[in-house]
């Protein structure tokens, strides 16, 4: 599958190859909010002007591919409008790219024209032990059909350049099918995205695919490198 087929879906998405390094004492329990302790994350507020700026790994190479910003600007019934900046890429025809995407509150997916269906990489309210189903065609040169099982699995610390957050990590697994008009073939797809409530938004996203034999074929991680504010 190609490197950047779920570039705009997720957009993205957000990994940690910087997790805080091993140490033999024990990590102290996080303090959890009221509502932390009963197991679930409301639908955030998020307020316009928040500026988010992520970097993605390329896993086989350990190695930063690209750097790219979301910015809210403004939202209406539901639907953020996000300034998506593309600040450095080794895809010179991406770099400087500054475009308006939408991005769906209830989700936090992002709207793609070629896309049918629905990608769900959060559902809120996010609830320790709930799962949903989601499936959806993307149309291009080698269209792709995906479904996929979302879990919200617990609180957990996680690092990212931008410090350390408690974050509900929720994980995604599903299966794929393409074809190029001749051939057809299938494999699988492995997601985890971890939220922090205290940010409004997904910290790290960690990202795999498999050939249909099962070997892995394209593996990255996002992960969140500074917040900040327009202005």
């Amino acid at each position: 599958m190609s490197k950047h087929f779920f570039l705009s879906l997720t957009f993205l998405s957000l990994a940690t190859g910087c997790a805080a390094p091993p140490t033999r004492n024990a990590p102290s329990k996080p303090k959890l909010t009221t509502a932390q302790a009963a197991n679930l994350a409301a639908l955030p507020t998020l307020r316009a002007g928040q500026i988010l700026t992520y970097r993605r790994i390329d896993q086989w190479r350990n190695q930063e591919i690209e750097r790219f910003s979301q910015q809210l600007v403004s939202e209406q019934q539901g639907q953020w409008t996000v300034r998506w900046t593309i600040e450095s890429s080794e895809d010179s025809t991406r770099q400087g790219s500054v475009t308006d995407e939408q991005m769906e509150a209830a989700t936090q997916a992002f709207a793609d024209a070629k896309l049918r269906g629905r990608y769900e990489p959060l559902r809120f309210p996010l609830v320790i032990g709930q799962s949903w189903s989601f499936r959806y065609d993307y149309a291009g040169k080698n269209p792709v059909s995906v479904n996929q099982t979302a879990r919200v699995v617990g609180y957990e610390a996680v690092s990212t350049p931008a410090g350390r957050f408690e974050a509900l990590r929720i994980e995604h697994e599903g299966r794929y099918e393409a074809t190029d008009g001749r051939y057809r073939w299938q494999g699988r797809i492995s997601e985890t995205y971890w939220y922090a409530p205290s940010v409004g938004r997904s910290v790290r996203h960690d990202y795999r695919d498999t050939t249909g034999k099962g070997v892995t074929w394209d593996q990255w991680r996002d992960e969140l490198v500074h917040v900040g504010s327009a202005g």
